[in-house]
């Protein structure tokens, strides 16, 4: 059944409401998913706050232009799952590559990050990224490591003198 005037308006207007809000959206090609893998992608999807909407291609192409959103035109070629990040920028490209890479149907057609259009080559690269919380951990680690070595150091000659004298007692 189509849709009236008023309907695509409100839809129109959610969709304005999730580009402004996203810090990163995924355009996937998503044909050949079945219903159950769609709603394990979306329960995945809601862990990290991201979302995904199938919408008209045309209203999805006014609601970036309305939001200035550069999106090419192959894009719009074919069915369009949308995957809206609104927490961890990173994260959804990584949902979306693992997921594909599980099921082999859903194909990510172009992305964008901070209003910078990225290519399918591009998406894949994010996906392969580690996560903000790894990149935290590993940051910590080494901001770490000189104060551990330095620590190790100085135990050093107390674990030494300790170790002369245990051997000095046992003989």
């Amino acid at each position: 059944m189509a849709k009236t005037r008023q309907e695509k308006g409100q839809t129109l207007k959610k969709l304005n409401e999730k580009v402004k809000r996203a810090k990163s959206i995924i355009f996937a090609d998503f044909r050949g998913l079945t219903v159950s893998q769609i709603t394990d992608l979306r329960k995945k999807l809601d862990q990290i706050e991201a979302e995904i909407e199938v919408t008209k291609n045309t209203l999805l192409k006014k609601a970036l232009e309305e939001n200035k959103k550069v999106a090419s035109e192959e894009i719009f070629k074919g069915p369009t799952a949308t995957i809206f990040g609104f927490g961890d920028e990173i994260s959804p490209f990584k949902v979306i590559s693992n997921f594909a890479k599980e099921f082999g149907m859903l194909k990510a057609k172009a992305g964008i990050l901070d209003s910078k259009m990225l290519s399918e080559a591009e998406v894949e690269n994010l996906a392969s990224l580690p996560g903000k919380q790894e990149l935290i951990g590993q940051t910590i680690a080494q901001i770490g490591s000189p104060i551990y070595g330095l620590l190790n150091v100085l135990e050093a000659n107390i674990r030494n003198l300790i170790f002369v004298l245990d051997q000095k007692a046992k003989s």
